[in-house]
């Protein structure tokens, strides 16, 4: 578990307690992740294997009560809970970064279902932005 600011996405500069889902799946670490919650305001859950299943283990509204809770997924076999911000993490070949501000991105989840944004309108995050977190132990 660390703490920091985030740094990914519309919630960027907000004080985070970041864990990843075996963290949010183990009582005792959920449980030391509590002690925390008064120095954030929002809960990032990373969660890339796609463990939790959303409908159910996310007892988040309960646990992080005022909180914003984030979970990143690779995969969304389901329509999330309302009460869930989700980040659905796409890998992209490398020479994505060479793109110009008003190239675009098309996402296709099912034919003719296509999303489209410039990249000028994306949210960038470097490197060493990340390197404030502090470990918790």
């Amino acid at each position: 578990m660390k703490i920091g600011k985030e740094v990914e996405g519309r919630f960027r500069g907000i004080p985070t307690l970041f864990m990843n889902a075996s963290e949010f799946l183990n009582p005792k670490k959920a449980d030391k992740a509590e002690r925390y919650f008064h120095m954030c305001r929002q809960v990032y859950i990373s969660d890339l294997r796609n463990v939790i299943r959303l409908n159910r283990d996310l007892r988040l509204k309960k646990w992080a009560k005022d909180m914003i809770v984030t979970v990143e997924v690779s995969h969304l076999p389901i329509v999330p809970p309302d009460d869930v911000n989700i980040i659905l993490q796409l890998a992209v070949d490398p020479a994505f970064r060479h793109l110009r501000l008003d190239d675009q991105i098309k996402i296709e989840s099912e034919k003719l279902r296509v999303y489209t944004v410039t990249v000028r309108q994306m949210v960038e995050s470097y490197p060493s932005e990340y390197e404030d977190d502090k470990v918790i132990e």
